[in-house]
C-alpha cells in the first residue's frame, strides 16, 4: 500500500434546522449510507457529509465582501492538512471508526452571489466537498484522517 495522505478533523457541525446556525460539537456520530446523526440532511443520497478545508473556512470567515457560500452551505465536518485540489471522486477517507467516499468535488459559484458579480476570486469553489458514508462510526475533533485512492487499497 502507498503512504496516503493525512490530516486531522480541525471542527465537527451538527445542522439541525434549516435557515439556522449549525451547532459546534465535539463528536459525531455517522450513520452508513445516511450522514451525520440528527443532521436534518442525513437522509441518504450523495451528498451525506459536507467536509470544508479549514484554510478555505477561514478565508470565507475572513472576507469582507462575503458569498452567498457563508449563509448556504452548512458543513458537517472541518479538516485541515488535506490539499482539496488533488481529491477525486471516489476516494476514501479513513477515520478511526468510519469511512467516508468522496461523491462530489466543489461547488458552482451561487448566480446571485455579490462576490462572483464583481469577478471576485472564490476558495468555496474547490475548497470543500460532500461525501457518503461507507463504514458508520464516531469522528472527534482532533482525530487524523487518512486519503485512500483506489491504488492504495491495492
Amino acid at each position: 500500500m502507498k503512504e496516503s495522505v493525512t490530516g486531522e478533523v480541525f471542527g465537527l457541525k451538527i445542522n439541525k434546522d434549516k435557515g439556522k446556525q449549525g451547532e459546534n460539537i465535539e463528536e459525531s456520530n455517522l450513520i452508513a449510507d445516511r450522514g451525520v446523526e440528527g443532521d436534518r440532511h442525513s437522509k441518504g443520497g450523495v451528498r451525506q457529509v459536507s467536509i470544508l478545508s479549514r484554510g478555505t473556512k477561514e478565508w470565507m470567515e475572513d472576507e469582507t465582501l462575503k458569498g452567498f457560500c457563508l449563509l448556504k452551505f452548512k458543513e458537517n465536518i472541518v479538516v485541515d492538512g488535506i490539499d482539496f485540489d488533488k481529491l477525486k471522486v471516489g476516494m476514501e477517507l479513513v477515520f478511526k471508526d468510519a469511512i467516508l467516499k468522496v461523491s462530489e468535488l466543489g461547488q458552482t459559484c451561487f448566480s446571485d452571489c455579490p462576490r462572483s458579480a464583481k469577478d471576485l476570486p472564490c476558495k468555496f469553489k474547490s475548497g470543500h466537498c460532500f461525501a457518503t458514508v461507507v463504514k458508520g462510526g464516531k469522528i472527534k475533533v482532533g482525530d487524523n484522517l487518512k486519503v485512500l485512492s483506489e491504488s492504495d487499497k491495492k
